[in-house]
This record gives C-alpha cells, sequence and structure tokens, in this order.
C-alpha cells in the first residue's frame, strides 16, 4: 500500500490540490447526455407500468364477471361503464368481490351496465385512460377484456401500437 502512494506522488505536480474546472465540467457533461438517454426511456416505462395495472385490474373484473355469471346465469349490469359517463365510485363492486378500484389514471367498468336487462352475452371489462400524465393520445383511450378473454384497445392501447396490453 505504501509503495503505491510514494509512486503516486511522482505522477501529482506539486502545489495542486483537487479538480481543475475543465475537470469538472466534463463529469457534468458526461453525466448530463446519460441521464438525458435514460429519462425518455424512464417515462415509457411508467406508462407501461400504468397499463399493467389497468390489465391486472380488468383481469379481476373479468374474474368476478364470470363467478358471478357462475352464480346467478347473467353476467352482473352494476357497474357503470365510464364509456358512458359512469363513476367506479358506485357500490356494485361488492358484487364481484372487489373493491372500487383507486387509479388517478383509469376509470374501470362495465359494457353489461348500458342497459337494464340483465347481461347475458358476457360482460367486456373497460378501462379508460383519464388524462392525468397521459401520453400524447392517450387521454380518453380505451382497453377492454371481452367475454370470450380477448384484449382490444383504441389509441395508443390498441393492437401492435406501444402500449397495447400482451396478454
Amino acid at each position: 500500500m505504501c509503495y503505491i502512494l510514494i509512486v503516486m506522488k511522482k505522477f501529482i505536480p506539486k502545489g495542486r490540490s483537487g479538480f481543475t474546472l475543465i475537470e469538472i465540467l466534463i463529469v457534468l457533461v458526461i453525466i448530463a447526455v446519460l441521464g438525458s438517454l435514460a429519462i425518455p426511456r424512464y417515462t415509457g416505462q411508467t406508462e407501461k407500468a400504468r397499463v399493467a395495472e389497468a390489465v391486472s385490474i380488468l383481469s379481476a373484473m373479468r374474474r368476478g364477471q364470470v363467478v358471478y355469471y357462475n352464480d346467478h346465469g347473467e353476467y352482473y349490469a352494476g357497474i357503470l361503464s365510464p364509456l358512458a359517463g359512469g363513476s367506479q365510485q358506485n357500490s356494485g363492486w361488492g358484487n364481484l368481490g372487489m373493491e372500487p378500484p383507486v387509479s388517478s389514471y383509469w376509470m374501470f367498468g362495465s359494457d353489461c351496465s348500458e342497459s337494464t336487462e340483465p347481461c347475458q352475452n358476457g360482460g367486456t371489462a373497460v378501462a379508460v385512460r383519464t388524462s392525468l400524465s397521459a401520453p400524447a393520445g392517450a387521454a380518453n383511450s380505451v382497453i377492454q377484456l371481452t367475454s370470450d378473454g380477448t384484449w382490444s384497445g383504441s389509441g395508443p392501447y390498441a393492437q401492435g401500437r406501444e402500449y397495447a396490453p400482451s396478454k
């Protein structure tokens, strides 16, 4: 260890202690370049995480609809669809065995709620993207899980687009 210090003293000029302004500026430029490369990747990942949140809740809603159908012979129509101006804070969620999802980024519902008659043809679980922190063109776009387990969507959530659900 002592030998390394003796050798290093030969390469450090006398009277120099610390970094020069140029060295500090070069390090700051390198950090800025790396940050500018990482930030766009991070913002794309956050939206993918929000889509994963919606997919998880829609899957739970779909399972709840199947259980309700097995018990009652029809799909539950008590959850208002956000496409029809419904609010997710209604009392129907308990019938699907779940609490109303709390999300600032999505509104959840079912297409069965748009009629007053029992829903026989399968309730499609619907998530509508709110405008809060939405990427360009994503506000009011839809992700749907149909009764046969097929995913569909609109805007950036449509099949083949950047944020399409992959299940």
